[in-house]
């Protein structure tokens, strides 16, 4: 335990918030990596469009390949 050093390193952290539908969404932004963390809003219809989209796909391609 001889010779023991300490290097302190400070790092910027962005800490911010913006309103979307009068819900506040808190995010953060790691200013060494530039990872950025917090929540977001989510459309529930955008995601069924989705789901819906991509069962269909598979659906359609499956169909394809059976009747082929």
């Amino acid at each position: 335990y001889t010779d023991i050093k300490y290097k302190y390193v400070l790092v910027p952290i962005w800490i911010s918030h913006y309103t979307h539908k009068n819900k506040k969404f808190i995010f953060y932004v790691n200013g060494e990596s530039g990872k950025i963390s917090g929540k977001y809003p989510v459309s529930a219809l955008k995601v069924l469009m989705t789901v819906v989209l991509i069962a269909a796909l598979i659906i359609g391609l499956l169909l394809f390949i059976y009747y082929n």
